[in-house]
């Protein structure tokens, strides 16, 4: 299973790393920062093609299954940088010990959207904001304990043809 915590805890250190404002998951209940900030939500996991199966566990007959996940992560910069932070976060990107402490953690980068400036007018007055979305893979593994099918331990046949009975034949599966 994905383990949507690891995955926030690698985000929030990134984004915490190059921002110097407050950064906070957006979809956390909460009072809204007093000052500049920039939010994080990861809200869809989507499953890329077919899961993969491994062989069963020859003691429990469990099989784990694998298989990649795309991931959106949308940040929002708010306050006079927020628009400033989101660029400075899609920049960070292209630096290699960002891609790789990334990729530690279990996340690939697969796209990055444009960064928008999406200031609103609230009461007359202008606040600043931004916004990028970033789509990431994952590996989603299913523990094999998880998905017990079972296992043959024993086959007996006794086949039978025309009245004729053969000796009982045993198979013996290692």
């Amino acid at each position: 299973m994905i383990n949507i915590t690891a995955l926030q805890l690698a985000f929030y250190t990134w984004a915490d790393g190059v921002v110097t404002e407050a950064v906070i998951w957006e979809n956390e209940n909460g009072p809204r920062p007093s000052s500049d900030y920039v939010g994080l939500m990861i809200p869809n996991v989507e499953r890329i093609g077919q899961d993969s199966r491994l062989p069963p566990d020859d003691t429990t007959g469990g099989v784990s299954i694998i298989g990649d996940r795309d991931c959106l992560l949308e940040i929002t910069g708010i306050g006079a940088s927020g628009y400033t932070n989101v660029l400075k976060l899609a920049d960070s990107l292209e630096l290699d010990a960002v891609l790789l402490t990334l990729r530690t953690a279990g996340i690939v980068i697969v796209d990055t959207g444009p960064a928008l400036d999406t200031s609103v007018v609230l009461d007359s007055l202008t606040e600043q904001r931004g916004f990028l979305t970033i789509t990431f893979r994952v590996a989603d593994v299913i523990p094999a304990a998880s998905n017990i099918v079972g296992i043959v331990e024993e086959v007996q046949a006794s086949p039978s043809y025309g009245g004729f009975q053969p000796a009982e034949i045993e198979i013996e599966i290692p």
